[in-house]
């Protein structure tokens, strides 16, 4: 009996071993196809999901007449992911990626933005006044990366970035010792909108400049603008 078992343990343990070395297909014997693993390696270098952080400052341009903003109190943060693919032995990326940018464009000291394009009336006992347009924007940016050489630290980027936006107006301010912070929506935004962007690299680190060339804003709104802004990203 003791025989039974033995012969019965070899033949499972050699039919599990036998498993991970042959595939049977149709009554054939096909032996698994065999891999250099430097060259798995490297295919799957060719194939990247990378995470992205930006924080930067914004100027806005082609203001009309009346508005302004403070360069000091406009500024954003993009948080992202980015597919990437670089062909074997080639220089070039070519990258898809989605995230969400928070940008913010503050007015100078003394003004408080409203509905339509005007200031809105401030009276002398509001103190600790901020007032902002503010856009959250989901993006998806389109990317083509071109590095400067096999061994080079550096690469240069460029490529669209299509800007899903939402956007209201934040007036902060205190009043004695109450503090208010009003938000005004339906302030006539442009649901989408393509923002050219470019990227310096050097290792991880990162400079860019992305220049808006559509206003977040309608023309009907009164305070539609362009924007230019650069930063440092990762």
């Amino acid at each position: 009996m003791k025989k039974y078992f033995l012969v019965l343990a070899l033949f499972v343990g050699m039919s599990t071993y036998a498993s991970d070395e042959v595939e049977l297909v149709s009554g054939t014997v096909a032996m698994p196809a065999q891999t250099d693993d430097k060259d798995s390696d490297k295919e799957k270098k060719n194939y990247c999901i990378s995470p992205h952080v930006g924080v930067g400052v914004g100027l806005a341009t082609n203001l009309p007449e009346g508005l302004s903003f403070a360069p000091m109190r406009s500024w954003e943060i993009y948080f992202g992911l980015s597919y990437d693919y670089t062909p074997k032995d080639k220089l070039q990326t070519y990258s898809a990626g989605m995230g969400v940018s928070f940008r913010n464009f503050g007015t100078h000291s003394g003004k408080m933005l409203s509905k339509g394009g005007n200031y809105a009336t401030i009276t002398p006992d509001m103190t600790d006044m901020k007032s902002s347009i503010r856009v959250v924007s989901f993006s998806i940016p389109l990317l083509f990366t071109q590095k400067m050489g096999h061994k080079s630290p550096f690469r240069l980027t460029l490529g669209p970035v299509v800007n899903f936006n939402g956007t209201h107006i934040n007036n902060h301010y205190s009043i004695g010792d109450d503090e208010y912070d009003v938000k005004t929506h339906k302030i006539g935004t442009r649901p989408v909108t393509v923002d050219i962007l470019g990227i310096l690299s050097f290792r991880a680190l990162s400079v860019y400049c992305k220049y808006s060339p559509m206003s977040v804003l309608k023309n009907s709104s009164g305070m539609e603008f362009k924007s230019v802004s650069f930063g440092i990203c990762f």
